[in-house]
């Protein structure tokens, strides 16, 4: 499981918290904190909060940091159902729904997860339904 202990705005810094992590801003480069800060973050993943400690640190992006533990948030999102199996790792394929205006866009296409990602799949919580002859299935993933 990927835990680590990373700087994060004070105002973020609750348990169970959850933040995307875009990219370093360009003042990381020349800061000092910036190996326990943003070195081994990847962009466009999300990170939840699992505890903070009460030490804080200046930062010229944020203002005030602190330090906080953090692992790769859990990812509610459709799967085939052939390759839906708890605890199996696949990789993650986008189901090709380009209609914003569907209730399935954010399932198929889940923030944070990019085809071609290696996943765990965690759990299977059920049958959603044929989508242009794919049977789908509602998964709680994970980076892996």
């Amino acid at each position: 499981m990927f835990e680590r202990i990373v700087l994060v705005p004070s105002y973020l810094a609750h348990r169970d918290e959850s933040f995307i992590f875009v990219s370093p801003a360009s003042e990381c480069n020349k800061c000092k904190h910036r190996p326990a800060c943003v070195e081994g973050l990847i962009s466009g993943r999300i990170y939840r909060i699992i505890e903070t400690r009460e030490k804080t640190f200046e930062c010229p992006v944020h203002g005030e940091v602190k330090p906080a533990k953090i692992t790769m948030s859990d990812v509610r999102a459709a799967l085939p159902e052939k390759v839906a199996i708890e605890g199996a790792i696949v990789n993650f394929t986008s189901i090709k729904c380009n209609d914003l205006r569907k209730d399935m866009y954010t399932l198929c296409n889940p923030v944070g997860i990019k085809p071609g990602d290696r996943v765990l799949v965690k759990k299977v919580e059920g049958f959603l339904g044929e989508y242009e002859g794919e049977r789908l299935v509602l998964c709680i993933i994970r980076p892996y």
